[in-house]
């Protein structure tokens, strides 16, 4: 069965599409084909019908990994959760206590002009809001849509939850939401090369953002949490995996690293592109890591089946 059309970008994607590779749509429909085969449904996917698929199409791990990889694609364009192990319900773990920096401390510390450092820091600091102020699970992160935010003059809600106003602007949590949200709304509307024009011009202000709508485009978004390459590229609808996630507190949180990221002067970014790719190393750490569990769930399977048969 032919795989079909390749996916195409929404209305008002400027930047890459994120679509997927014609060897991820080949792992696609090979899953996909062999689902309809032995009436299962492809999405989502359990951990039986992975496990069951894994052994009937069996492959090297590299290989293994990539369909794997595939499959979590799709689940992300979809969005739907991939979460064959289960869903991830356990907030983000916020580090507290001497030797971490709290929410306001930290904000305070990430970068929101220059290029590319505006552009990560603005989407860490989102990050740290949804985990440090409003405690969502990881897998609940990485699904924010725009349906879950509103956001106006005075007011920011999150997940059903109002973000609270900071008395400073820097370590605001409002702020942090907004900001992130009119880069993405830039990104929509003046493409790449209008954002990076506008965050190597900017400068820290003492005014609070979150007084002032965002600009309007970030409804159009894939996902909220793209990767960042170091070129100002985005993982265009490729959420940040849940180990990204967790790297992304730690790094924020630690005074050291924090401290390093505020006073580093930005640096003008290369001209030439350099194209994102959808399977980053952490992505990749992170299903290497998932095939693990459900090898070991694969191997109890095979040993259940031996006994009985025994």
């Amino acid at each position: 069965m032919s795989p079909g059309p390749r996916p195409r970008p929404g209305p008002g994607t400027p930047h890459h599409s994120g679509a997927p590779h014609h060897a991820a749509l080949r792992h696609w429909a090979l899953y996909r084909d062999w689902c309809e085969a032995t009436g299962r449904e492809p999405l989502p996917a359990d951990a039986g019908t992975l496990e069951a698929f894994l052994r009937q199409c069996p492959a090297s791990r590299a290989l293994t990994v990539a369909r794997l990889g595939a499959i979590r694609l799709m689940h992300d364009r979809a969005g739907i959760a991939f979460a064959p192990l289960g869903e991830d319900t356990a907030p983000l773990p916020w580090r507290t206590g001497e030797g971490w920096l709290g929410l306001p401390e930290a904000l305070a510390c990430i970068p929101t002009t220059g290029w590319t450092r505006g552009l990560t820091g603005r989407r860490d600091g989102f990050i740290l809001v949804a985990a440090g102020e409003l405690g969502l699970s990881r897998t609940r992160i990485r699904h924010l849509g725009a349906g879950d935010i509103e956001a106006g003059p005075g007011h920011t809600i999150v997940a059903g939850t109002t973000v609270r106003r900071g008395q400073d602007a820097a370590g605001c949590p409002a702020c942090a939401v907004t900001r992130w949200l009119d880069v993405l709304g830039r990104l929509e509307k003046d493409w790449r090369g209008g954002t990076r024009q506008y965050l190597a011009l900017a400068r820290p202000s003492p005014v609070h953002a979150c007084e002032v709508p965002p600009t309007p485009g970030w409804q159009q978004a894939f996902t909220l949490i793209p990767g960042i390459d170091r070129h100002g590229w985005t993982s265009e609808g490729l959420a940040l995996s849940t180990r990204s996630l967790s790297a992304v507190l730690a790094r924020r949180q630690d005074p050291v690293q924090a401290s390093r990221a505020r006073d580093v002067r930005p640096t003008p970014a290369p001209d030439e592109r350099e194209e994102p790719c959808g399977y980053t190393r952490e992505r990749f750490e992170d299903i290497s890591q998932m095939l693990d569990a459900l090898d070991e769930k694969i191997a109890d399977a095979l040993k259940e089946s031996e006994r009985v048969l025994a």
